[in-house]
């Protein structure tokens, strides 16, 4: 950790250590365990253009919000805190050690609506991890789209440094601007569907086609 530090990845100038640096570690150590080099590591981290200085910048953004721990949570969404830590688990929001972001939070209290609506504690565990799943998926699309249609386009053009960085932030921008509007349709139209299976289904079993 010292070694980190030193080399300005972790702590601050004084020599003290912050609450983000145990993210910051972990993320370190998994770039150490791809074959990363901690100089690569740390010759990245200075370079204002690459992806792992603005990488470090978001993560770093998340500790100026509020942040909450699973108890706080739990009183705010008016949920148990074990209901709470099985939710946590299902959406796979968190690792250990993580407080709770405002994020966070809204997700439990829109989970707390369930619940107290009368959807089953399990039913809604599963629901939440194919939503999990799906949006991953969703956005490592998002992600790896961006880098082979817009990154490495702009690249072969000779754009290089803050000029390619901020024509890419304005690429995700838009494509943030697509991706709700872009979910709920997709998600309606496949509502629409599930709804006639279902219904197709009960036809069937009452009239006996289906046991």
């Amino acid at each position: 950790l010292q070694i980190w530090h030193n080399l300005g990845l972790i702590g601050d100038g004084d020599g003290a250590y912050l609450p983000e640096d145990a993210t910051r570690a972990r993320l370190i150590h998994d770039l150490l365990h791809r074959g990363l080099t901690i100089e690569v590591i740390a010759a990245a981290a200075r370079d204002p253009s690459s992806q792992l200085n603005r990488y470090f910048q978001d993560l770093d953004a998340q500790w100026s919000r509020p942040a909450y721990t699973v108890l706080q949570a739990a009183g705010l969404a008016g949920i148990d805190p074990d209901v709470v830590r099985r939710l946590i688990d299902a959406g796979g929001i968190r690792q250990p050690g993580d407080s709770l972001t405002q994020d966070d939070l809204e997700y439990l209290k829109a989970c707390g609506i369930a619940l107290a609506a009368g959807y089953p504690e399990d039913a809604l565990e599963q629901l939440l991890r194919v939503y999990a799943d799906a949006m991953e998926r969703v956005a490592e699309a998002e992600i790896r789209t961006t880098h082979f249609h817009v990154h490495d386009r702009l690249t072969a053009e000779g754009l290089a440094g803050d000029d390619l960085s901020r024509s890419v932030d304005i690429a995700i921008e838009r494509l943030d601007r697509l991706a709700v509007p872009a979910i709920l349709y997709f998600h309606r139209k496949g509502i629409a569907r599930a709804r006639w299976d279902d219904m197709l289904t009960h036809l069937q079993e009452d009239s006996g086609i289906l046991e």
